[in-house]
């Protein structure tokens, strides 16, 4: 399984919704996948939270989750949680995918 991995950065950080537009190499089709997150994406003490999503070989996507790393109180360490996104059933393009993240004004 392969996988792409998005990690929040200042340009999109503390966005609830993620769009991100998929293109194939002749740049002629294109395709967007939205992720709704819980909460916004955030950069804490240098520690970026990250979008993985997996696909299969034959190009359709897998699964999407949400990465984060926090501190809990409780056991008072960092530790890394998993929010699993819900994603539609999505083929990437054969060959070459160009992805970019269209920034909601």
């Amino acid at each position: 399984m392969k996988y792409i991995k998005i990690a929040a950065t200042k340009y999109y950080s503390n966005q609830k919704r993620i769009i991100l537009n998929i293109e194939d190499e002749s740049h002629t089709k294109n395709i967007n996948l939205i992720l709704n997150l819980n909460n916004p994406l955030e950069i804490v003490n240098g520690n970026s939270d990250e979008i993985i999503i997996s696909f299969h070989n034959n190009g359709l996507i897998n699964t999407a989750y949400l990465k984060r790393k926090v501190f809990l109180d409780e056991t008072n360490k960092e530790e890394i949680i998993k929010e699993y996104l819900e994603i539609p059933n999505i083929f990437l393009f054969k060959g070459v995918n160009y992805l970019k993240i269209l920034k909601e004004e």
